[in-house]
């Protein structure tokens, strides 16, 4: 097999508020950046706050991603709420996992199989608990049990994190995103994250700068062996 080349996005979108009247323009801007699966945060799924959208479906056809998959965190004004991923290849599988949150407010992963033709990656979004640093840890650790079975894995997500320490769990990759890049710009601090098994490589990394949400979005070239 050949080398692939991909480019992963993780965007915290603030559920779509900045952009109400023009939800397809974070399709748009995703795409204008050519990448090809993108981990999104904070999206809302038929809610009253977004007059009862399908922010997600009208995203992926704005940006030109035939293949989404939504992974609801909790009911929410009318509709859900959690994250998504976007793809430009077949999804084979999504699986939603709850996350340990106590009596805070509720969290979950989701676990992508994508079909890159001739192989497959396994492909993880989240959003960590942002109240108690102990519950970060523990969801860490659900994080990192779930992807130690995978060869070949990409884990995208708003951790809530900067503390390089917290994610000692994560043994078995490695973060793109070591206090490099700011990309929640209010209190400039880099807890959007990309990780990549350690036999994936990475040739590119940035963050552009949009006003679209409250976040940068992280992005990524790798090569797949």
């Amino acid at each position: 097999m050949t080398t692939k080349v991909l480019r992963i996005g993780s965007y915290n979108i603030w559920h779509a508020g900045r952009v109400k009247e023009d939800v397809g323009a974070i399709g748009r801007y995703l795409s204008a950046h050519r990448l090809d699966l993108v981990g999104l945060q904070e999206v809302d799924v038929g809610t009253t706050r977004m007059n009862g959208i399908d922010t997600l479906a009208v995203i992926a056809k704005a940006g030109g991603y035939p293949f989404y998959a939504f992974t609801k965190a909790f009911d929410f004004g009318g509709g859900g709420y959690g994250t998504a991923i976007l793809s430009r290849y077949p999804i084979l599988d999504a699986q939603t996992v709850p996350l340990y949150s106590a009596n805070l407010e509720p969290r979950a992963f989701c676990h992508a199989v994508i079909d890159l033709g001739d192989r497959t990656l396994d492909f993880f979004n989240t959003h960590l608990s942002n109240e108690e640093h102990e519950i970060r840890l523990m969801q860490m650790a659900q994080l990192a049990e779930a992807t130690s079975a995978c060869e070949s894995f990409v884990l995208t997500g708003d951790f809530n994190t900067a503390c390089l320490a917290d994610f000692a769990a994560l043994q078995n990759a490695r973060t793109v995103n070591p206090n490099l890049f700011p990309t929640y710009y209010p209190d400039h601090c880099a807890i959007d994250h990309i990780f990549l098994s350690q036999n994936l490589f990475c040739t590119e990394v940035c963050m552009p700068q949009t006003e679209l949400s409250d976040h940068y979005p992280i992005l990524v070239e790798i090569r797949v062996p």
